[in-house]
């Protein structure tokens, strides 16, 4: 994608589902058991490993998914990716879906 291209849907999946699939993995948080993002986009929410306390991680999660998503002038609230992880049965995809809906990018 060059500068001068605008953020199609596409490209918002592809951006959002990469960074998701990316910090999930990360040391920090490492709740994705998946060694591929096809997998892990067909997987549901609730089969990432959140650990005995689920809010809490995923509150953490949250925080720094939403960190690294503001280092990309990608812009969503808190409140609308907690919606989201708050729905253990839901694909990932799903998921990637809304926030791609929600998210604001960067424009050119």
């Amino acid at each position: 994608m060059t500068m001068k291209e605008e953020f199609t849907k596409e490209n918002k999946m592809r951006w959002l589902s990469r960074i998701y699939f990316s910090v999930s993995d990360s040391v920090n948080h490492d709740v994705n058991p998946y060694e591929d993002i096809a997998t892990f986009l067909d997987a549901k929410v609730g089969s990432l490993q959140w650990g005995n306390d689920k809010n809490s991680s995923k509150e953490r999660f949250c925080k720094k998914f939403n960190q690294i998503l503001d280092l990309y002038d990608i812009h969503i609230t808190s409140e609308q990716i907690m919606d989201g992880l708050k729905k253990d049965e839901l694909l990932n995809i799903d998921l990637v879906k809304k926030w791609s809906e929600l998210a604001t990018f960067p424009a050119n």
